[in-house]
């Protein structure tokens, strides 16, 4: 990754802790959008099917 690289070569170490940082948030949104699909599937197993599957990934 990018901020690793800046760092191992200690330059920009702002940017390089920016780009953690920045990483590090993303993955929480992730995380969450993957745990609120989850917790809907496991709360609606109807949305388990083929047809309801073809609604969402067409």
């Amino acid at each position: 990754m990018v901020g690793m690289s800046f760092r191992q070569r200690n330059l920009l170490r702002n940017v390089g802790s920016l780009l953690d940082w920045i990483t590090r948030d993303e993955n929480l949104h992730l995380t969450f959008g993957i745990n609120l699909l989850l917790t809907i599937l496991d709360e609606n197993p109807e949305l388990q099917t083929r047809n309801s599957q073809k609604k969402f990934v067409a």
